[in-house]
């Protein structure tokens, strides 16, 4: 995976001397928009990797309320999600909506996520895409995968319509 991102900053920061990593990027950022503007991503905004989720603005949702922005320490994880989605976006050639990126502890305990969920640590989205089924999306996602741009997992939620990629560090599938 680290390959690919050195990759990929050298051809969007082409000409400096040595490229940031999102790690550095974050370090450096005062606000998480200012981080995420230095990473070159093109088919997504900043605040489409802080939505709180469905639940968080659902009155009659467990998790109403409960969810938060991550904390600085996790913004290279979001950082390095925002990359890889805008290489799976291209390689899909459609739009994709991420459905949930971080999650607290408490709003993902409320809506029933994983104890060990990668949500937690920013290391995660789920997605869908408007113009694609899901199976597509999932298909594009194991393929980026196999060609060495991250390690983690995929889940497939056919029924849901959405695919869940996350960048744990090795691979896991369901």
């Amino acid at each position: 995976m680290f390959r690919w991102l050195k990759r990929t900053f050298w051809r969007r920061l082409a000409g400096k001397a040595s490229p940031p990593t999102p790690r550095e990027i974050a370090a450096e950022a005062d606000t998480f928009s200012e981080g995420f503007r230095k990473l070159g991503v093109q088919h997504f905004g900043y605040r489409e990797f802080l939505y709180l989720g469905a639940g968080h603005n659902d009155t009659r949702s467990r998790g109403y309320g409960l969810n938060g922005t991550p904390p600085k320490r996790l913004w290279p994880h979001i950082y390095e999600l925002a990359i890889l989605a805008d290489e799976i976006r291209d390689r899909l050639n459609a739009p994709i909506k991420l459905l949930s990126i971080y999650r607290s502890e408490r709003y993902n305990a409320a809506i029933g996520g994983a104890s060990l969920s990668q949500h937690k640590e920013g290391k995660a989205m789920d997605c869908t895409s408007p113009q694609k089924p899901a199976s597509e999306l999932h298909r594009v996602a194991l393929g980026a995968r196999r060609d060495g741009l991250f390690q983690g997992g995929i889940g497939y939620y056919p029924k849901s319509n959405f695919v869940h990629i996350d960048i744990r560090g090795r691979d896991a599938d369901w």
